[in-house]
């Protein structure tokens, strides 16, 4: 079966030792979960360079990086996530640096989270290939992910107390940056706001999950997922003063947004891409303030009541408008929350909700049709 046959894959290549290079053309970058960097670290943004491979090659007391990977069920009941730390956020806590985030939620709304910390982590690039290896043998615990060189198949094995089995991802949209252009572009650029930088190697693909969570199993087969690559000076609590990020899939098209207003100058950054197939159609980093370019319009819905957030937004779901004031085109998505995944505690400065919906799709030509989403708010309170 599916999920035995990725088990035994990576089974077979841990087993030929973590971060041993197989080849001499191999990269290796590997850290501990308490090796901290003393001064500046220097931030890999030159475009050209893989999507997959490490963007800051130490952690020191602000830089972060994660690699994330998302799935939600073909009715957008059910969804997972599983997220790969490299970062000091959670060092107060006196576990390190290095942590793996499982998130998931069942169609009946039974929601799951577990976080590990590990101590070692190690990215390996041969022949263009990623594998990743966060692990901890005194907790008996490996999470791998492997990537291939053209980022459109990502295989993860977790094998810990709580968490078991397999997730994977085969893309059927292009890898793209925060201003829509697709990689390989030397003229592009992988900042989305200030200090923030951020790259897609999938934007949309389907996603087959295959996991034990607790004592619980948990399936997607043939949903849809994608992969996102974040990297920053600082965290989102000091980078962002609130932000959303959603992921539409309907029929053949595939929608992804992020509206960011930055804390670092007060400014708002939407990212707004619109692919069918594997070809994109719009992109845009403009609000409705400049109508003489391509623009994208987020509104929360008003009503009437459904699943929301628990931090006082009691927005059911979410209008997106991608627009094109000098061909008058308009695409338009309308998305319901159906779940949430995950929700940060009560009391953090990070009052961020995680959904899992449903939307409908109305093209230009009245086209109209149906899909899924998953997507993320977050607003952050103001320390003193």
């Amino acid at each position: 079966m599916f999920s035995a046959t990725i088990v035994l894959v990576l089974t077979l290549f841990l087993s030929s030792g973590n971060c041993a290079p197989s080849q001499q053309s191999c990269t290796v970058n590997s850290l501990s979960a308490f090796e901290t960097a003393n001064g500046p670290v220097e931030v890999d943004t030159n475009p050209l360079h893989a999507f997959e491979s490490p963007k800051i090659p130490a952690i020191n007391s602000t830089t972060s990086e994660y690699w994330y990977f998302d799935s939600v069920s073909t009715d957008g009941t059910a969804g997972a996530a599983i997220t790969f730390f490299r970062d000091p956020v959670l060092a107060y806590l006196g576990q390190g640096n290095l942590r793996v985030m499982t998130e998931a939620v069942w169609s009946n709304g039974t929601r799951f989270s577990d976080t590990v910390f590990v101590e070692d982590s190690c990215i390996t690039v041969c022949g263009g290939e990623t594998t990743g290896v966060w692990s901890s043998p005194s907790k008996n615990t490996d999470f791998t992910f492997k990537i291939s060189k053209d980022s459109k198949t990502v295989d993860i094995a977790v094998s810990s107390p709580l968490v078991t089995g397999t997730f994977r991802l085969t893309s059927n949209t292009p890898a793209r940056y925060p201003h829509g252009e697709t990689f390989p572009s030397r003229d592009a650029s992988v900042a989305l706001a200030p200090e923030f930088w951020w790259n897609e190697p999938i934007p949309s693909g389907t996603a087959h999950v295959s996991l034990r969570l607790g004592d619980t199993p948990f399936e997607i087969e043939s949903g849809v997922g994608g992969h996102e690559r974040n990297y920053g000076s600082g965290d989102y609590v000091v980078l962002a003063k609130s932000w959303s990020w959603m992921r539409f899939a309907a029929g053949p098209y595939t929608m992804v947004l992020w509206s960011w207003t930055s804390a670092i100058d007060g400014l708002y950054y939407p990212s707004a891409f619109l692919a069918k197939n594997d070809k994109v159609i719009f992109t845009a980093t403009h609000s409705v303030e400049h109508p003489t370019e391509k623009f994208v319009v987020l509104r929360e819905v008003l009503g009437p009541p459904g699943v929301h957030g628990t931090f006082g937004n009691d927005s059911p779901g979410w209008d997106v408008f991608l627009v094109d004031p000098k061909s008058l085109t308009q695409y338009y998505f309308s998305e319901q929350h159906k779940n949430i995944m995950f929700e940060a505690p009560h009391g953090q400065p990070d009052e961020y909700t995680r959904f899992v919906g449903t939307v409908t799709f109305t093209a230009p030509d009245q086209t109209f049709m149906k899909g899924v989403s998953i997507g993320e708010q977050s607003f952050i309170r103001p320390t003193k």
